[in-house]
This record gives structure tokens, sequence and C-alpha cells, in this order.
């Protein structure tokens, strides 16, 4: 019982130490613009929300940079999908700039959502009814 647990353990340290490679930890690993401009809208989501989880932690002194490299970001999905911004983007930023990181992981549930859903034009949402 013991050499399950203390191996489950092992395994799940193994996969949180291997997950953080893929972290984003500041501007040192923000892509170039030509770089961003080739991802798919599921990459940019992703990118975001690492980005998110990690300039949104009060304290961490990280928000200036993840606002900035959400601008690039931005530039980017804007080049695609014109000048509407996707809810997902929005919902990082606001997340930032309040210094809530619960937020992040919802910030791209609508992409994967309508990507299961079999639509192909995943990126781009609807416009809001007016009231």
């Amino acid at each position: 019982m013991d050499k399950r647990i203390s191996g489950g353990v092992s395994l799940f340290l193994v996969c949180l130490w291997s997950l953080q490679g893929y972290a984003w930890s500041g501007k040192q690993d923000n892509k170039a613009a030509e770089n961003l401009a080739q991802l798919e809208d599921r990459e940019l989501c992703a990118e975001t929300q690492a980005v998110c989880t990690r300039a949104a932690v009060p304290g961490a002194g990280m928000a200036m940079e993840g606002l900035d490299y959400l601008a690039a970001i931005r530039l980017a999905v804007q080049k695609k999908h014109g000048q509407a911004d996707q809810s997902w983007l929005t919902d990082a930023v606001t997340a930032i700039t309040k210094h809530t990181p619960q937020h992040c992981p919802q910030a791209c549930a609508q992409v994967r959502e309508k990507k299961r859903q079999g639509d192909s034009s995943a990126a781009v949402e609807e416009p809001a009814p007016s009231p």
C-alpha cells in the first residue's frame, strides 16, 4: 500500500514538473509577432491562458508583462478576425487586471467547447443580442 501511494505521489510530481516546462514565466517566454500570427486560435487561446495563470497572481509582479504580451496576442487575433476581441482574450485581461487567477481557466472554455461540437468557425463568436 505504501509503495502505491509513494508511486502515485512520484508520478504526480513528475507530471507537475513536466507541465511547468510549458508555463509562461515572463517576457523571455513571449513568442515573436510573426510566430503568433501562425498559431491557430486554440493555440493563441492556450498561450493567453498560460500568461493569465501566471500574471494574474496577486503580488507576483507579472501583471504588466502579461498585459503587454496579451496586447501582442490581441494584434495576432485581430489580423485573423478583424477588430472584434475574442471573449477568452478579454476575460484574461480582466483576470490579470483584477488579480483573479481563478478566472483564467475559464478563459479558453468557449474555444474548446466549439471545437468539441465540430464548429469549423470555432474562434468566430456571435455578437451578443442587444437588449
